[in-house]
């Protein structure tokens, strides 16, 4: 079998020349000599590859064609199958979960209404592993990246994964071109015998340790980890390189991003340091590229350039990125939180004080950086430091970090709290297990361990937390106002949220297109500072995770009353220009199968036009009109209020309407002393007599004109 699958690579690089190869109908391929040479395993290739084609328009039901496309594209081979589930019989490797190796193909079986002209079975499914349980696969006319929980919600079945065409990838290539000497900066750190969290200790080592390194390597789950001398390993967290001893630096973070010069003239250079040759000199407002950034042995930062150059990262503002990326000039403004904060002359306490700030001053910043303890500090706009705790964001920037926030969080385990924020500082009485704990912001202590303070003042170590105030990829709940009306379309479907309810006391919800009624109109009315009640302007039931259920799949639907509890309440996050609704009391996202169109809660997807990526049409112009809901009449009031007919709500209820009066017809003579007339409207009788004034003869009644 391995001389068969040897002659075979051969012959499909000869194969290469030609250009073409022709093979059954779902699996013709395109091959050009500008593909990746077969000789690079690297997994980042195809995963970054697939990653660029999420979104793009693909021909359903040729889901293995992408997959080997990508291949092909990315290592310049190729393999034929007539269907997913053929080619699972081939490659799969293992049926496991766990620890799916980035790069991998993931087969899954039935769910597939098609059947194999072929082999007359079932054609399955694959996609391309890209990491945290997410696949790239060709699904629904179009490329998509969703999680394996997803496509099992489809309805198909997990099979395993396994290398395509049995061609295994690395993570990233090893490397030992790295030498050198580094101090422990935290309390204590465990060395072990393989780069792995799991793996057995071999020592432990302390704050001012010293170790030597004679190599680096990223494990399997790209997490990289220094080679020490002793041949064990060690993670790089809270070591700091010293420059004496360093032969060359360790790797760059990869982290795509673009930048906009802010500077009359930066330099580009060879190398990430001062000293490096000069390769040109960009100019202000020009945009450059950058894969990645480095810590040299100075501690200081620079980003590497696509063409392999550097440069240093002062005056250069983010204009796009993947993820967060540091920089020295982000500019916002914050908010002094505490009673006083220092201002120095460096990012460290030791440096000099150069001024004060009291609590509601503004601090003008133009970036961040984290000094070489792994701590927070902010550049402000006259080139002092500030320590980031106490600082509220006045302006929404994502791209900066901060520690302020009002959070609770619920305890799973017993713990204490701290009069500072070290272990060792005075502890007062434990909190249980399921107890919540309301903090007010965080703080990295000298060791570079993170601690959250209390609203009482004392301390709590950031483990055996779960947050009841979430984040979404780095994104924090928007307010979208305090009361606010919408229509909630889904941007998978182009499906609106509406309420179905026939129920007693909880009804559903489904996907349907756009109406005109009020089972399709939400009110969003803000609870606390970040979630909201929202509620059906059909009937007033209120949106309800049913049961209080944090599992993934649970139903999200309608409930007749507000018991103001947790699944009842949700948070807003916009990201993508959409809007994604996380429950507050499981933390998952409201999501709109693209099947059945029935709503439930699942684990957040970060990438645009995911199923629980929603567009909110606000309804905030009002069109009113007055609706009688008691006529006045002659002798009594009514009373009114008014409708809007965008949105469905009320206002000025009870307002009065004035009695009308009665309206009389003309009177008539009743007989020679009195006269009567009646009202047009009621019919009410009025009679009065005779009003007389003798001028002359025949007397003339004054009231109705009579005489006698």
């Amino acid at each position: 079998m391995q001389k068969m699958k040897n002659f075979l690579a051969v012959f499909l690089t000869v194969i290469m020349i030609v250009g073409v190869i022709p093979v059954a109908h779902d699996s013709f391929v395109l091959l050009s000599n500008n593909y990746a040479s077969a000789a690079s395993n690297d997994a980042s290739i195809v995963v970054n590859l697939a990653l660029s084609k999420v979104g793009t328009n693909y021909d359903d039901g040729y889901c293995l064609a992408f997959v080997k496309d990508m291949f092909a594209q990315a290592y310049g081979f190729t393999s034929t199958a007539c269907c997913a589930y053929k080619y699972s019989t081939r490659y799969m490797d293992s049926t496991s979960r766990n620890d799916i190796p980035l790069g991998a193909d993931v087969f899954f079986t039935d769910g597939s209404s098609q059947t194999c002209k072929t082999c007359h079975h079932n054609c399955g499914h694959i996609g391309i592993y890209v990491g945290d349980g997410y696949i790239v696969h060709g699904w629904s006319g179009k490329i998509q990246k969703y999680s394996i929980d997803r496509v099992i919600r489809a309805g198909y079945t997990y099979g395993g994964w396994g290398w395509h065409n049995d061609y295994p990838l690395t993570s990233r290539p090893n490397s030992t071109n790295f030498a050198g000497r580094f101090t422990v900066m935290c309390t204590s750190k465990s060395v072990r015998s393989e780069p792995y969290g799991a793996s057995s200790t071999t020592r432990s080592v302390y704050q001012g340790d010293v170790i030597d390194v004679v190599g680096f390597v990223y494990n399997q789950y790209g997490n990289l980890w220094y080679k020490t001398d002793k041949g064990d390993y060690v993670h790089p967290t809270y070591l700091l390189a010293q420059s004496e001893n360093c032969n060359s630096l360790p790797p760059t973070d990869y982290k795509p991003a673009r930048f906009e010069v802010k500077a009359d003239s930066k330099a580009v250079r060879t190398d990430p340091n001062s000293q490096g040759d000069i390769v040109r000199s960009v100019t202000r407002g020009t945009v450059i590229d950058v894969i990645g950034y480095v810590y040299n042995e100075y501690g200081n930062l620079w980003y590497e350039l696509d063409d392999g150059n550097y440069i240093y990262c002062n005056y250069l503002s983010v204009v796009s990125s993947e993820s967060r990326m540091p920089s020295d000039y982000l500019e916002t403004n914050l908010k002094v939180r505490a009673d006083s904060k220092r201002l120095f002359s460096d990012p460290y306490s030791a440096s000099d004080v150069i001024s004060n700030a009291s609590r509601d001053d503004t601090v003008a910043i133009r970036g961040y950086l984290y000094n070489r303890y792994g701590n927070l500090w902010y550049m402000t706009s006259d080139d002092t430091y500030i320590y980031s705790n106490y600082l509220e964001q006045t302006e929404t920037n994502p791209l900066i970090p901060s520690n302020y926030e009002n959070c609770t969080f619920v305890t799973t385990a017993d713990k204490a709290r701290n009069s500072e924020p070290y272990a060792v500082a005075m502890e007062s009485t434990d909190i249980p297990a399921g107890s919540t704990v309301d903090t007010i912001g965080y703080i990295i202590n000298l060791y570079g361990n993170k601690w959250y303070e209390c609203a009482d003042g004392w301390f709590v170590y950031d483990s055996s937390l779960n947050r009841l105030c979430p984040t979404f990829y780095g994104t924090e709940p928007v307010n979208i106002g305090n009361s606010v009306y919408a229509k909630i379309r889904n941007r998978a479907t182009n499906k609106y949220i509406t309420n179905i309810e026939t129920g007693v006391s909880q009804g559903s919800l489904i996907g349907r297109d756009k109406d005109e009624g009020l089972d399709q109109i939400w009110h969003f009315d803000l609870v606390d500072e970040k979630t909201y009640k929202i509620t059906s302007m059909k009937d007033g039931w209120v949106l309800d995770v049913n049961n209080y259920a944090t599992a993934n799949g649970t139903s999200v639907e309608v409930y007749y009353t507000y018991n103001g509890t947790p699944n009842q309440q949700f948070y807003i996050f916009q990201k993508y220009d959409g809007y994604y609704i996380m429950a507050k009391h499981s933390g998952r996202m409201v999501d709109m199968a693209q099947d059945s169109f029935t709503m439930a809660t699942w684990d957040g997807q970060d990438y645009q036009f995911a199923p629980q990526e929603f567009d909110l049409i606000f309804l905030n112009d009002h069109t009113w009109t007055w609706v009688v809901d008691k006529q006045a009449t002659c002798t009594e009031s009514g009373f009114k209020h008014q409708y809007c007919t965008v949105c469905g709500i009320t206002q000025n209820t009870n307002t009065a309407i004035p009695a009308t009066g009665h309206t009389f017809g003309p009177w008539t003579s009743l007989s020679p002393q009195r006269h009567q007339r009646r009202c047009t409207v009621c019919n009410f009788l009025q009679t009065g007599t005779h009003n007389l004034e003798i001028t002359e003869v025949p007397v003339q009644c004054m009231v109705n004109g009579s005489r006698t």
